[in-house]
């Protein structure tokens, strides 16, 4: 629980960061997620989860630098459910 709102905070920070492809930041993080947690849910071993979460936390801090503002209450709830999906894939490999 206390990485998810450590994580929610850094997405505070991030915000709606403006892409060069027209994706607003919120479209840019979701889909980095969901991307994770398929990775992360495709994993049959610990091992294949460990590095998956590092990478995931990686991308997390390269999102923290990025300027925006506060993401909406609808995104944060979307983005909780993809993140407890990603962590249900993780705790079944046994990964960190």
């Amino acid at each position: 629980m206390k990485k998810l709102m450590t994580m929610l905070a850094g997405f505070v920070t991030v915000g709606l960061l403006a892409t060069g492809c027209g994706k607003s930041a919120t479209d840019e993080a979701m889909s980095g997620m969901k991307g994770f947690k398929s990775k992360m849910c495709a994993c049959k071993d610990a091992a294949c989860a460990t590095k998956v979460d590092e990478d995931e936390d990686k991308w997390e801090e390269s999102m923290k630098s990025k300027v925006g503002e506060k993401p909406s209450k609808s995104f944060i709830e979307a983005w909780e459910k993809v993140k407890d999906e990603y962590r249900e894939c993780r705790d079944k490999v046994g990964g960190e």
